[in-house]
C-alpha cells in the first residue's frame, strides 16, 4: 500500500507516527507572495517567508539560517554600501531587482511547495504576507536606528 510519506520527495516525509500528515496547520507561500514581501519588507522579509517554505518542505537547516542571514547581510548592505546604492539605484530598482531574485528561487522550489499543499498545507492570505512585511521594514529600521545610535556613540562617522 503506497502511503503518503512513499509519495513524498526526498526530505518531506511530513507524517507524525500514526501516518497522518504534520502539514494540516502549515501556511505556505507563493512565489507571487514571496515577491511582494521582499519588495515591501527587503530582504530580511523576503528570507523570512522563503525560510517559511523550507521548514514546510522538510529544509528545517535552511530555515532556521535564512531569516538571520538576510538580517545580517541586509544589515551590511546598509551601511557599507549605501553611498554606491544612492549613486546607481535610483529609485525602487533595487527593490524590484530583490524582488524578482526571491520569486526565481521560489519558483525553483515550486514543486515541493505544491505537493506540501496537495498533502495538507495551505497557503497564506495576501494579507498576513503585507503586515508581516510590514512589521519586518519596522524591525529593520529599529536595527538600522540602533547601529546608527553605535556608530554616533563611538564617535563614528556614518557611512
Amino acid at each position: 500500500t503506497e502511503t503518503l510519506a512513499s509519495k513524498a520527495p526526498a526530505g518531506m516525509e511530513n507524517l507524525d507516527h500514526f501516518g497522518r500528515s504534520i502539514l494540516a496547520h502549515s501556511k505556505v507561500y507563493s512565489s507571487n507572495q514571496i515577491f511582494f514581501a521582499a519588495f515591501i519588507g527587503g530582504l530580511p522579509a523576503g528570507c523570512w517567508f522563503l525560510s517559511r517554505n523550507f521548514k514546510v518542505t522538510g529544509k528545517p537547516g535552511v530555515a532556521m539560517i535564512l531569516p538571520w542571514a538576510g538580517w545580517f547581510l541586509g544589515l551590511i548592505i546598509s551601511f557599507l554600501m549605501a553611498d554606491l546604492i544612492r549613486k546607481y539605484m535610483k529609485g525602487i530598482g533595487i527593490g524590484f531587482v530583490l524582488a524578482a531574485a526571491f520569486k526565481s528561487v521560489a519558483k525553483k522550489f515550486e514543486s515541493e511547495t505544491q505537493w506540501a499543499l496537495n498533502n495538507g498545507a495551505y497557503k497564506s492570505d495576501n494579507g498576513q504576507v503585507i503586515g508581516v512585511s510590514l512589521l519586518w521594514v519596522l524591525a529593520y529600521l529599529a536595527s538600522i536606528f540602533l547601529v546608527s545610535a553605535v556608530y554616533i556613540a563611538l564617535g563614528l562617522d556614518l557611512p
